[in-house]
């Protein structure tokens, strides 16, 4: 596998985890409205 591959395929997957995270640690607003 060529490295540049290997390099976009791991920031692809970091940035999926990071927003995963990043979503998971916001906090839920109780009222849709006042999001």
């Amino acid at each position: 596998m060529p490295s540049l591959v290997f390099a976009y395929m791991l920031g692809v997957l970091l940035m999926t985890i990071g927003s995963y995270i990043i979503r998971a640690q916001q906090p839920r607003p109780r009222n849709g409205r006042n999001a």
